[in-house]
C-alpha cells in the first residue's frame, strides 16, 4: 500500500497542533492537518472541519473542578461527573501540575464505570476524527502529585482503563485513539498510536522514539518537539516525515501557540512508495515523488552528495515543483 502525504495548497500534510483552552483561536489553527482540542472546544472544532482539519477531542482520565468544586459547565464535565457520581467512582486524590490544578483522579476499578463512561463519551465525540488521550500510558503510578497506592491499586485501575479505552473506540465507530505515552508496552490494543511528548529530553531521547516509530504503525503516531529551531527541531521532524508521523511543534515558553515548521509548511516530500530503508548505520533514507528525507541517528556528520547531514540532524529536500512536478533547483531545510 502506498503511503501518501496529500499535495494539499490548503493543509500542510503531517501537520499537527494543539490547543487545550475551551475557547481556542481557531483562526491560529486553519492550515493545519489535525487540531487536538479540548472535548469543550466545539464551536472551535466545527470552524475547523469546516476548513477541511481533522480535529480530535483531548481525554483526560480525570474529573475537573474548580476551587474544589466539580465543574460541570460544560456537557463532558457534566457527563463525566454525572457518570462518576452514579458509580461512586471518584478518588480523593487530585493531580496537580503547571497546566492542571486539581483535578480528581477516577477510578476505574469500579465494575460497570469504563464501559458506562465510554459511552457517555462517546456520544459528545459525534463528528470529532478521534481522540487523543492524555495520560494514555496503562497507569499512573508515576505522576507524583498523587499518592503513594500501591502495585495492587494500579494493576485494578489499569485493567479498568483498558476496557475504558477499547470501549470508548467501540462506541465511537472504531476512530482511532492516540495515546500520550512514552512506550508501547501494554498499550498494542488499546492505542492506535502514541504521541511520542517531549522528543529529545531525557524521557523521549531521539533513538527510542525511532525505535518506536519503526515497531508502531505508520502513520498513527505523534512527534512532539518542544523547544527551538535548530538540530534537534530538524531531527524530530524528518523522523516524523519518515515514518507518516504527525508532527507537532511549540514552545514549551508557549504551549498555546503552534509553529509551524518548514518541513510540512514550506516543502513537499510528496508520495512515498516504500519505508525509509538504512543507507548505513544510524542513517535513514526515505525518497517520495517530490523530494525526500534523510535521517542521521549518530554522532558523526553524513555526506549526501554535496550536502552534509550533521550529527543528529535530518535533512529534508523537495526535488520537484508541487504544481507541476517538474525537476527544480533543491530546496531543503537548511537555513540558507
Amino acid at each position: 500500500m502506498l503511503a501518501v502525504l496529500a499535495l494539499s495548497a490548503g493543509l500542510a500534510a503531517g501537520s499537527f497542533a494543539a490547543d487545550y483552552r475551551n475557547a481556542p483561536d481557531w483562526r491560529a489553527l486553519v492550515g493545519y492537518e489535525r487540531v487536538a482540542l479540548s472535548p469543550r472546544a466545539e464551536a472551535a472544532a466545527d470552524s475547523l472541519v469546516a476548513a477541511g482539519t481533522e480535529v480530535l477531542g483531548w481525554v483526560q482520565p480525570l474529573a475537573q473542578t474548580w476551587q474544589g468544586s466539580a465543574v460541570r459547565a460544560w456537557p463532558w464535565d457534566a457527563a463525566t461527573w454525572d457518570m462518576a457520581d452514579w458509580y461512586g467512582a471518584v478518588l480523593p486524590y487530585a493531580v496537580e501540575g503547571d497546566d492542571i490544578s486539581g483535578a480528581r483522579l477516577l477510578d476505574f476499578r469500579v465494575d460497570g464505570f469504563p464501559v458506562a463512561l465510554a459511552q457517555a463519551h462517546a456520544a459528545l465525540l459525534d463528528g470529532w476524527a478521534g481522540v487523543v488521550l492524555d495520560y494514555g500510558c496503562p497507569d499512573m503510578a508515576w505522576e507524583v502529585s498523587l499518592p503513594e497506592l500501591g502495585p495492587g491499586f494500579w494493576q485494578a485501575w489499569a485493567d479498568g482503563y483498558r476496557l475504558y479505552r477499547a470501549a470508548l473506540s467501540h462506541y465511537t465507530g472504531g476512530r482511532p485513539i492516540i495515546c500520550q505515552c512514552d512506550r508501547w508496552a501494554g498499550l498494542e490494543f488499546h492505542c492506535d498510536g502514541l504521541v511520542w511528548e517531549k522528543v529529545g529530553w531525557t524521557l523521549n531521547p531521539p533513538e527510542k522514539v525511532w525505535h518506536g516509530l519503526q515497531t508502531g504503525v505508520p502513520g498513527a503516531s505523534v512527534v512532539l518537539y518542544p523547544g527551538p529551531d535548530g538540530a534537534g527541531k530538524r531531527l524530530a521532524a524528518g523522523m516524523a516525515i519518515a515514518r507518516d508521523a504527525g508532527f507537532l511543534w511549540r514552545d514549551t515558553l508557549d504551549p498555546w501557540t503552534p509553529r509551524r515548521d518548514v518541513e510540512h509548511f514550506g516543502l513537499t516530500v510528496g508520495t512515498f512508495y516504500r519505508d525509509a530503508w538504512q543507507r548505513s548505520l544510524g542513517v535513514w533514507q526515505r525518497i517520495g515523488t517530490h523530494g525526500q528525507v534523510i535521517v542521521n541517528l549518530t554522532n558523526e556528520p553524513h555526506r549526501y552528495g554535496s550536502r552534509v547531514v550533521g550529527p543528529m540532524d535530518a535533512l529534508v529536500i523537495q526535488f520537484r515543483n508541487q504544481e507541476t512536478g517538474r525537476w527544480q533547483k533543491w530546496e531543503t531545510n537548511r537555513p540558507s
